[in-house]
């Protein structure tokens, strides 16, 4: 399954079925991932975006149907630990394959990196909703120069010691 055309072609099919061209969606990165891993994950591919609170996907992993939730960057975390899995991009890169930039975390090791970091300030912040999301961290100079670079170096070192979406589904 090529992750990379998937993630590519919905950015594509949305910008050009936007007649006005004037809006702007800030989450099409992160939903062209999900359907990316989602893809991925059934070698099919994946089509709509699941709806906020929905499971993302039930796969099959040794004989037993799990939930899965997918997660990128900064995005609403409210509802992830109520899945079984986690999957959590913390910066999509659209030209390289999803799989490989995504890492797969159990529950129990979600709440634990949700809850880890002993940094300044708080990992999460609490959105005009009501809503979980992890803090603004830096990327790089050109993406969030200003933000967290504490958050972004804990991010990093739990995210390398997970698998990978490619590896935990041993392909």
């Amino acid at each position: 399954m090529d992750t990379i055309k998937v993630m590519n072609d919905y950015i594509d099919s949305r910008y050009n079925n936007n007649a006005d061209g004037a809006s702007y969606d800030d989450g099409i990165i992160g939903k062209a991932f999900e359907l990316a891993i989602r893809s991925y994950i059934s070698n099919r591919t994946a089509k709509k975006v699941k709806a906020q609170g929905k499971v993302d996907i039930k796969p099959t992993v040794n004989g037993k149907r799990f939930t899965f939730e997918i997660k990128t960057a900064c995005g609403d975390i409210e509802t992830a630990s109520k899945n079984q899995y986690i999957i959590y991009c913390a910066d999509v890169d659209i030209d390289f394959p999803a799989e490989q930039q995504a890492y797969v975390f159990s529950r129990e090791q979600w709440l634990d990196f949700i809850n880890g970091y002993t940094g300044r300030g708080s990992f999460t912040r609490t959105d005009s909703r009501g809503h979980v999301h992890i803090q603004s961290f830096y990327v790089s100079e050109s993406k969030r120069p200003k933000a967290s670079k504490a958050i972004a170096r804990y991010i990093e070192s739990v995210l390398f010691e997970m698998p990978t979406v490619e590896d935990f589904f041993n392909r």
